[in-house]
């Protein structure tokens, strides 16, 4: 998808800017945790619902484990089961290769 890099920061940025703000007090502390989370490798995956980006997870794989790094919904698609199903997903695939 083009501006994916875009897209996958912008969702952090809306879903994680109430936690941010009130974690970190300057400007320049936020935007540097902003910058420390900036996602989009060829372990990120965007997911769409008809056609438009809704939220993206990025997973890193070690020769002994899967880890969910991160996972992120834009709110209006929250507390659907979107997020659990893709979790869901992604412990199925650790199980298959006998993974943690």
């Amino acid at each position: 998808m083009p501006g994916d890099k875009a897209f996958v920061n912008a969702i952090f940025r809306q879903v994680m800017k109430p936690y941010i703000d009130k974690t970190w007090q300057s400007e320049e502390d936020r935007e540097s945790c902003y910058r420390k989370n900036e996602k989009c490798d060829k372990n990120t995956r965007i997911f769409e619902y008809e056609g438009k980006g809704i939220g993206y997870y990025a997973i890193q794989y070690f020769p002994d484990r899967i880890f969910l790094d991160q996972i992120h919904l834009l709110p209006e698609f929250q507390n659907m089961g979107i997020g659990t199903f893709i979790i869901k997903d992604i412990l199925t695939a650790a199980k298959i290769k006998n993974l943690p």
